[in-house]
């Protein structure tokens, strides 16, 4: 049975009992994992165990994914013995991608809370205006059945009315 130790300090295998990987003891029989350890902080590429199988399991060319410049910088890596320094990079690089992504996630919830703000005050100014709009309704509606004001103003038509009949053509 071996163990992998999959610290950020050193990457072994030695036989013995399990160590605390991120914070929780873990076992790896065969590439089987026994708790949710991610090899990357963002988690992106699965847990141990997928990164394993997905290792063992890859395509018959090992770098078919990597472009050019990748693909060179791999095998010069390789063959001086600084593999361990090119993946610690690459490590560092995914966790400023990831440092990045939580600032923009951060200025995205503070625009969302903004805006959910805005929001929220549009909504009160549009109930306002519908009660506004309901009252005056309500006071037009009174003012129509109001007889005082239905005789002013068929008294005021019947005046113009007069006035028209009896005004001098020009």
């Amino acid at each position: 049975m071996s163990k992998i130790d999959v610290s950020p300090e050193k990457c072994r295998t030695a036989a013995g009992p399990p160590e605390y990987v991120n914070g929780r003891r873990e076992w790896i029989r065969d590439g089987a994992r026994q708790s949710g350890a991610c090899p990357l902080e963002s988690g992106a590429g699965g847990g141990l165990r997928d990164w394993v199988i997905r290792i063992r399991q890859g395509p018959g060319d090992p770098l078919s994914e990597a472009n050019r410049p990748m693909r060179w910088l791999y095998r010069n890596c390789l063959r001086e013995g600084r593999t361990d320094r090119l993946v610690n990079c690459l490590i560092r690089l995914e966790a400023e991608a990831q440092a990045l992504l939580l600032t923009e996630r951060a200025g995205m919830q503070r625009e969302q809370a903004a805006l959910t703000g805005e929001n929220g005050l549009m909504r009160r100014m549009l109930a306002d205006r519908d009660r506004q709009y309901g009252a005056l309704q309500a006071e037009l509606v009174a003012l129509r059945r109001d007889w005082v004001l239905r005789f002013i103003r068929t008294f005021r038509s019947d005046v113009r009315r007069v006035r028209r009949l009896f005004r001098a053509p020009a």
